[in-house]
């Protein structure tokens, strides 16, 4: 195949305009989401956005900080938005008792003109959530938890529960409808869908942290007591299942975050060292937390002050926090110990939350008064200044919104309503056999809510002379939804050692977020046979050899080669490229010499099909240790 001189975005406008169209490629299987917690289809329904509280979306935020409306409210706005399935925006203001602020619950239309206005009898302060039956469950700093219920025109009160003090933060809602909140009045509630209160259980100081929901239905939520606490729901009486202490009373470990949990079940939280009102802080030498669920310490890390701020967590596991001290705080857990990824510096203390969107991008405000997105990576992708300081966490929508109030009454919806669709990974060998054919393969990814179709190119380059373009259309793709798409054969050149750069790219008019349009992966000419040879050469014979998966990339299986110059223990693992164990295909004794196999069909060890992507699998034999990288396509 003769080389093409032309530049590689040449290349892909070229492709827009002399295109052939192969047959519509229909989305394959259903979304791939973490996100079971949706109520009827909610974008974000409460405070964290999910009952796990990961402050996660799979939807993708505003690639630039256009403001698409604003909404002026009479008082701060210190509530989080929530937003319904039908596009309603509702969020509290008020952050006052007993009417003497804005004390409201405000619905919005999806284009910022008000739809109702609901008067509480306090501020509101907390984020209202939105459950099973489309109710809206808040609370009031008039020390009552409100039921309301959307009748278009107004919103209707459905019930009041009094609860003994003010309530500050929101309430969790579960899938049965049990509405758990927690108050300054040192107590957890159960409320039932109908007003009544289930049960209660009093800890020994205050309780600010919003309830996470387990996948068995545990209950984990912080008190000021210095601890974090896990509860079964009983029906009639919450049983106390363990408490975690990060600290003894009182030396500045308070439990004021509320817990995130990742994707194994650890639990991820918060503490705040200034207390009570009027004390003074007390110098912590941790503040960040990771809880095995079985209440046992994972490990603790040092910040550089207190976090009252949530954290969330990101597709990839890592964990966001914010920070007194100004910084927002990207932390990987790697079993053992939590380790600092890097931080990313504001103006101001960050006690707001941040959300995380399908792509991995950060969202958060800080009492700088700017809103910032930060890209994976702890560089800034834009910032936006408000009129005034930002104690709210951003919610995100299906297209293409962030929503977030301030302490002037503004409320804010940034970005530009439109369509996302990009690539999310490009499988082709590291190294290809000079003259073989490879037919490139690439999943591409719906991240807004609407239906799409879009055209993804390929095009293979050798330092920026095109030698290979090829287009395809991806038809129909539902929202949060993946497509795998292969392309047309592509030949590899006579030359030994050319490395080829293969970037996978979509077009779709009116797609303005370009950071996740490509992705590129490089591809290394070599002779002969590549992968898992037929047989090991007999210099391989006096040692242990790991082979390449073959074929690689694959679907639905691959086989795994190894060699052993004696019977020994064989320990073979598969990782995700978080590092997070995904697969045992073998650990114990090999009675024989020589080639062995194991064959992965691309499931973890509950049964479960892993997703589209690269994985890792290491061989521990002997003292010899080695990790190969191979890609699953479905």
């Amino acid at each position: 195949m003769q080389a093409v001189k032309l530049v590689l975005p040449v290349v892909i406008v070229l492709l827009c305009s002399v295109l052939f169209l192969a047959d519509g490629i229909q989305a394959t299987g259903g979304p791939r989401s973490h996100d079971s917690t949706r109520y009827n289809g909610a974008p974000w329904p409460s405070f964290r956005h999910d009952l796990q509280n990961t402050g996660r979306s799979d939807f993708t935020g505003p690639a630039t900080p256009a403001v698409e409306w604003t909404f002026q409210a009479t008082d701060a706005i210190a509530s989080s938005a929530v937003i319904a399935g039908d596009g309603t925006v509702y969020f509290g203001a008020g952050t006052f008792e007993a009417g003497q602020t804005d004390s409201s619950l405000y619905a919005l239309n999806a284009d910022g003109s008000l739809k109702w206005r609901f008067h509480a009898n306090g501020g509101v302060f907390s984020s209202p959530a939105i459950g099973p039956d489309d109710g809206l469950y808040f609370s009031v700093l008039d020390g009552s938890i409100y039921a309301v219920d959307d009748n278009g025109s107004e919103g209707t009160l459905r019930w009041t529960v009094p609860l003994h003090f003010i309530v500050h933060r929101s309430p969790t809602i579960a899938p049965d409808g049990t509405v758990f909140v927690g108050s300054l009045d040192f107590s957890m509630y159960a409320i039932d869908p109908q007003g009544e209160t289930r049960w209660t259980y009093q800890t020994d100081w205050c309780i600010f942290s919003t309830a996470a929901i387990g996948s068995s239905g545990e209950i984990y939520f912080g008190s000021k007591d210095h601890r974090l606490y896990c509860f079964e729901d009983s029906v009639t009486y919450g049983k106390k299942l363990w408490q975690h202490a990060s600290g003894e009373f009182y030396d500045g470990h308070l439990v004021d975050s509320s817990p995130a949990i990742g994707e194994d079940g650890t639990l991820y939280v918060g503490t705040d060292p200034f207390g009570a009102t009027g004390q003074t802080p007390v110098p912590v030498d941790t503040v960040f937390f990771a809880v095995n669920p079985d209440g046992t310490r994972k490990w603790a890390l040092p910040l550089g002050d207190g976090a009252e701020s949530s954290p969330a967590v990101g597709p990839d596991g890592t964990v966001y926090i914010g920070c007194y001290d100004q910084n927002l705080y990207a932390i990987r857990d790697l079993g053992t110990e939590g380790v600092v990824d890097w931080t990313f510096p504001t103006g101001g203390g960050i006690d707001g939350s941040p959300a995380v969107d399908g792509c991995g991008t950060i969202y958060v405000g800080s009492r700088d008064s700017t809103v910032y997105a930060i890209n994976p990576d702890g560089s800034l992708r834009w910032s936006f200044p408000t009129g005034g300081y930002i104690e709210a966490s951003p919610a995100l929508d299906d297209r293409g919104l962030l929503y977030i109030g301030c302490s002037d009454g503004t409320f804010y919806a940034l970005g530009t309503i439109g369509p996302d669709v990009g690539v999310t990974a490009v499988a082709i060998p590291d190294e290809v056999e000079i003259d073989a054919d490879y037919e490139p393969l690439a999943t591409v990814r719906n991240y807004r809510g609407a239906l799409q179709s879009c055209q993804v190119s390929c095009v293979i380059d050798i330092e920026g002379l095109a030698v290979y373009a090829d287009t395809v259309v991806v038809a129909d793709l539902a929202g949060v939804t993946s497509a795998d798409v292969s392309f047309a054969p592509w030949t590899v050149g006579p030359d030994i050692g050319v490395v080829y750069n293969v970037t996978v790219a979509t077009i779709l008019e009116g797609d303005d977020n370009w950071y996740n349009d490509s992705v590129t992966e490089q591809a290394t000419a070599v002779e002969g046979q590549v992968g898992v040879p037929d047989e090991f050469d007999d210099e391989a014979r006096l040692a242990v050899v790991l082979g390449q998966s073959y074929p690689n990339p694959f679907n639905p299986k691959t086989t795994i080669r190894f060699e052993l110059p004696s019977a020994m223990q064989v320990d073979l693992r598969v990782y995700d490229v978080a590092g997070r164990l995904v697969r045992v295909l073998h650990d114990g004794n090999v009675a024989d010499a020589g080639s062995h196999s194991v064959v992965w069909y691309g499931c973890d060890d509950a049964g479960s099909q892993m997703p589209s992507g690269t994985y890792f699998y290491r061989l521990l034999a002997d003292t010899y240790t080695e990790t190969r990288r191979m890609t699953l396509i479905r």
